[in-house]
């Protein structure tokens, strides 16, 4: 049986306390720990807010072609409606147009017509519509919707 003294059992208990302060000092994450976590983030968050931001500008232009192709489509219904004689009256050259296409000189869109004969009693009907992009110059590829009205559709 060994007796210990009271200085001893204090030399145990100071080296105890000791090696608690020890574990404490290093505990935790350091200075460049904490860094090249943080740059690690602010690589995924800038990527993450990269490719949101492609994504609005792809739907953005997605809803401005379906916009022009119905601008299109509505101007081509239009001149299946109209008396045979009057179609040639539908030809109009850089038109600003809204959303619905009606002209309107703040109109997002330009929309042109184009009549010309194709055959005997029959015409080409040819609508571009472009739109403007965020940075206001206009798409270089407009939408096109081209149809042959012949007068004997128009009889029907």
């Amino acid at each position: 049986m060994s007796v210990t003294t009271g200085a001893e059992e204090n030399g145990m208990a100071v080296s105890a306390q000791e090696d608690i302060l020890r574990s404490d000092s290093r505990s935790g994450i350091t200075l460049t720990e904490m860094m090249v976590a943080s740059l690690i983030f602010l690589l995924i968050s800038t990527s993450f807010t990269a490719a949101m931001l492609t994504a609005m500008r792809t739907q953005y232009m997605a809803v401005d072609y379906y916009t022009a192709m119905c601008i299109a489509r509505n101007r081509i219904q239009h001149a299946k409606a109209l008396d045979f004689d009057s179609i040639p009256l539908l030809a109009e050259t850089s038109y600003r147009v809204d959303s619905v296409g009606v002209t309107n000189a703040t109109g997002r869109y330009v929309r042109n017509t184009i009549v010309s004969n194709a055959m005997p009693w029959t015409y080409s009907v040819k609508v571009r519509v472009s739109f403007a992009t965020k940075t206001g110059a206009f798409t270089d590829a407009p939408v096109e919707v081209e149809t042959l009205i012949n007068s004997q559709m128009m009889s029907n």
